[in-house]
This record gives structure tokens, C-alpha cells and sequence, in this order.
């Protein structure tokens, strides 16, 4: 079929990339332990972790009184995916687009929701990653405990943003360029606080977790199917570890900066480079690809439906 032509592509092309010595054999064995069951599955966890990011957009757009109705917001949430591989995710600032265009909100008022939604990501994958660090190696990694107090703090002062406006302020003084910039700055900072609550970073961050863990699931399903001997603490340490160096790399996607750890940190778990990258790209589609080809689907079928509505 397609699907397995463009899996088995992806898999050789990883795995050629990588030196792998995995002859024809040996991936044909692991190609065949990839049923439609097993992908059937990855991909449900994959949409279980998008539900559960949905659910915490559309809480945060509740909490910033913002009157857009759900379904609406649902998709605009989607098509953002199409975007996830653009440079630090940016092109996702479409959904943004979307909320201006077509239910006039206006772009300081909304982006405190990717603000929340960033923070919300990064903070999970940290705590996922400390977590199962811990419980794997009996020690915190210093780049995840760097990473989490970095986020604590950028958390503690969206919530409490005083210095911060106090910071932009002396910086227009100095500048004296762009009022209309400084001055939205400072509302979004202002609108964005609600968001920061204690109760809403205990309900979002349960979400969150939950959303990420699901993915940390799938590629531990992967794994055992591979045969590989990985526990789920450990595979959900390297793929939330992975995840976080990819996102801290601000490469697309975190292209390479992703496969690069993962296929690293499971050779440290004595699974074989060939098994390893294998493991990596099938993950990889049916993660990050699968988001971006339903994020196209939705944000095509937008485009065109809005275009037939409003000529």
C-alpha cells in the first residue's frame, strides 16, 4: 500500500542516514512487526494527545472571555499542526490569524493563548523528563532541571507581570521608536495574567501532562512491539527528553535535534542503531507527520471553505 511504501521509505532513509549496518533481513523483521494494529494504535494515541491540547486552548480562550464558538476555535487549534515544522513553530501564530480575521479579535488579546500554550507544552515535557530521569537513573538531568526553572520563573512572572512591563516601559524610554508595539505589549501581558492562576496551572497542567504522557505511551507500545526491552520510564524519559532538546533547538519540527537524542539515548538502553532509528521514524510519522498532514487537511479545508463563503 502507500502508506507502507512511504513507511518503509522513511525507515531506509533514517537508517541509511544513520550507518546503520541493519542488512535487508533484519529490516523486513522489523517491518513486519509493524502491523496495521500497532499504527492503528500510535496514531489514537496521537489523537488522544491533540484532544486533550484542544481542551486546554479552548479553556484558555474561556478564561480570556474571548466569544468564539468552539468548533470554530477547534479547528483553527488544528490547522496550526500544518504549521509545527516551520522555524520555533511560528507559522502556528496562524490560528491567531484566524481568531483576527474572522471573529475580530485582535492579536494582543489572543496571543497570550500561544504564550499559555508554549509554556504548557514545555513544562509538561520537563516534568515527564524529570520525572522518568529520575526513576531510570536515580538522578535529575541538570538540562531538564535548567529548563524547569526557567519555566517556573517565566510562569511566576506572566502570572505577576509587573517587572515586566516595568522592563518594557524603560525600554520604549530608551528607544522611543514603535509606541503602537510597546503599548500592545503591555496590554498582552496584562490579559495574558488570568491565565497563570493557580487554578488554571493545576487544570492545564494535569492536561498537558496527560496530553504528552499519551505520546510517551505510543512510543513505548512501539518499542516492546520492536522488541527492544525498553520499560515505559525509560522510554518515556528519552522521548520527553528528546522532545525537549528538539524544542529547545528551534529547528523545525526540532528536526534532527530530535532523532539525533532519541536514537543516542535508546543505544544507552542497549537497543541496536538499526532498531533505534527504525523506532525514531516510525514515532516520528505517526507524531509529528500525522499532526502536520491533519493540520494541512483542516487548514486546506478551512481556506477553501471560507474563500466559497465569502467569495
Amino acid at each position: 500500500s502507500i502508506a507502507l511504501l512511504i513507511v518503509s521509505l522513511a525507515a531506509l532513509g533514517v537508517l541509511v542516514f544513520a550507518g546503520s549496518d541493519l542488512d535487508a533481513n533484519e529490516f523486513r523483521a522489523l517491518l513486519a512487526r509493524v502491523t496495521p494494529g500497532l499504527i492503528l494504535l500510535l496514531l489514537l494515541l496521537s489523537c488522544a494527545n491533540f484532544v486533550l491540547r484542544i481542551g486546554r486552548w479552548l479553556w484558555f480562550t474561556r478564561t480570556l472571555g474571548l466569544a468564539v464558538p468552539w468548533r470554530d476555535n477547534t479547528s483553527y487549534y488544528l490547522s496550526g499542526f500544518a504549521m509545527g515544522v516551520t522555524p520555533g513553530r511560528l507559522g502556528e501564530l496562524i490560528r491567531l490569524w484566524q481568531l483576527r480575521r474572522y471573529h475580530g479579535v485582535t492579536y494582543h488579546r489572543a496571543l497570550p493563548l500561544m504564550i499559555g500554550d508554549r509554556i504548557g507544552d514545555l513544562v509538561s515535557v520537563i516534568v515527564l523528563a524529570l520525572g522518568a530521569g529520575l526513576m531510570t537513573t536515580g538522578a535529575p538531568v541538570p538540562a531538564a532541571i535548567a529548563a524547569a526553572a526557567l519555566a517556573l520563573v517565566a510562569n511566576a512572572l506572566l502570572r505577576h507581570p509587573g517587572p515586566l512591563i516595568t522592563a518594557i516601559d524603560r525600554l520604549y524610554g530608551t528607544v522611543r521608536r514603535a509606541p503602537r508595539l510597546f503599548a500592545a505589549a503591555r496590554r498582552t501581558l496584562k490579559t495574558g495574567r488570568d491565565l497563570f492562576s493557580a487554578r488554571n496551572s493545576f487544570i492545564t497542567g494535569l492536561a498537558s501532562l496527560a496530553a504528552w504522557f499519551a505520546e510517551c505511551i505510543a512510543f513505548f507500545v512501539l518499542l516492546s512491539a520492536l522488541d527492544t526491552g525498553v520499560t515505559l520510564s525509560a522510554a518515556t524519559f528519552v522521548y520527553s527528553f528528546a522532545t525537549l532538546i528538539g524544542a529547545l533547538s528551534f529547528l523545525p519540527g526540532g528536526l534532527g535535534g530530535f532523532e539525533a537524542t532519541a536514537v543516542v539515548m535508546l543505544g544507552a538502553y542497549g537497543v541496536d542503531l538499526g532498531s533505534a532509528a527504525f523506532a525514531t521514524t516510525i514515532i516520528r510519522l505517526t507524531t509529528l507527520w500525522f499532526s502536520v498532514a491533519l493540520g494541512g487537511a483542516v487548514l486546506a479545508w478551512l481556506l477553501l471553505g471560507r474563500k466559497l463563503v465569502h467569495g
